[in-house]
């Protein structure tokens, strides 16, 4: 859930809403001046089902024991945001393994500082929550998924088919910043969206 203040009341904006509206702007990027996602529906899809994993606990939604208010999604319990994911990333490689590849990559970069482009959560709380078992085991699962997916790919370099891939993360990165911008805009804040490609 995004929880963001406003006139004396909280916006709420559940995830799966914020990621289709992610999913939007996935479908629509591109023109004359940058290219369009490639594979487009893989990232149409990861971009629209990246936080499929928390419809159900938003629908509740989850509240904070101390305030009574619905929490927002980086006030969560890590081991609780670890379940959310692992079942995100499981319906979507179910639908799109690559797509699928991308959501874990999301995923164990939220505790990795967005694999270099920013902090989501304090690498330290990460740590705490014993997330570092769960970011190695994802990136054991990431070498035998590679390499299914790159014996699909018409170019057989895996420098081309990396390439791609770490573009096609730092674009869901942006995706997910600006809807999340979006979905907060009467928090007033100014946001950046870093490294664009």
């Amino acid at each position: 859930m995004l929880v963001t203040p406003h006139n004396g009341s909280l916006l709420l904006v559940t995830q799966d809403d914020h990621a289709a509206l992610a999913g939007e702007l996935a479908a629509f990027w591109g023109n004359d001046d940058f290219e369009r996602l490639e594979p487009h529906e893989s990232m149409v899809t990861a971009a629209r089902l990246h936080d499929v994993g928390w419809i159900e606990p938003d629908s509740g939604p989850l509240l904070d024991s101390e305030s009574g208010r619905p929490t927002h999604v980086t006030e969560v319990d890590l081991s609780a945001h670890r379940h959310f994911y692992e079942s995100a990333v499981r319906t979507v490689s179910d639908v799109d393994p690559y797509a699928g590849l991308l959501v874990s990559l999301h995923w164990t970069g939220l505790y990795r500082g967005r694999w270099g482009l920013g902090p989501a959560f304090d690498p330290a709380r990460s740590r705490a929550a014993g997330l570092d078992d769960v970011v190695r085991r994802q990136e054991t699962a990431w070498i035998g998924l590679k390499q299914e997916l790159l014996e699909q790919q018409t170019d057989p370099r895996r420098s081309v088919f990396e390439q791609r891939l770490w573009t096609n993360f730092d674009l869901l990165q942006a995706l997910d910043l600006m809807s999340i911008f979006l979905c907060r805009a009467f928090s007033g804040s100014e946001q950046r969206v870093p490294l664009v490609p």
